[in-house]
């Protein structure tokens, strides 16, 4: 019983995130038409990503934006499987869990945009962040849990 009241739990977080993540990019893409300032260090603009994280080997080419999203998607049924293992053989998946709920989110936005929506921009003097999204935040907080739990076990 205690494990179902768990996986319930990890499933409601998953859900949570995945719709934070869809809502915010939808109000994103009805409502902002020009660059937002909201502080002098957080803004929100419309960039449409077709690469990685960073903007990496993003690229108009569509054959290139093909092998990124099949490459990605491998990633997601591995860290499924993966987690769906770890599960079983009774581990915590925090990290997991919030890894896939974002990934996902995003991947629908390759699938129905041709590539991620990332609106959030934090700037420090001249410096600024890589634009991101709700679902990046959560990637990489669950990667990050994910390395420590890793560390914590060996």
């Amino acid at each position: 019983m205690r494990k179902n009241k768990i996986l319930a739990g990890y499933v409601l977080l998953a859900v949570m995130i995945f719709l934070l993540d869809r809502v915010t990019k939808w109000l994103v893409l009805l409502n902002l038409e020009d660059t937002y300032h909201v502080t002098s260090f957080l803004s929100f603009d419309l960039v449409m990503n077709r690469g990685i994280s960073w903007s990496l080997f993003h690229s108009t080419s569509v054959l290139i934006f093909m092998v990124l999203t099949a490459f990605i998607a491998c990633i997601i049924v591995g860290l499924t499987v993966y987690t769906i293992r770890r599960w079983y053989q009774g581990h915590m998946i925090f990290g997991e869990v919030l890894t896939l709920s974002g990934a996902l989110s995003n991947f629908i936005d390759r699938i129905i945009y041709g590539g991620v929506i990332d609106f959030i921009v934090v700037s420090v003097g001249g410096w600024t962040w890589p634009i991101f999204n709700v679902a990046d935040c959560s990637i990489v907080l669950g990667i990050l849990l994910m390395g420590l739990m890793m560390y914590r076990a060996s």
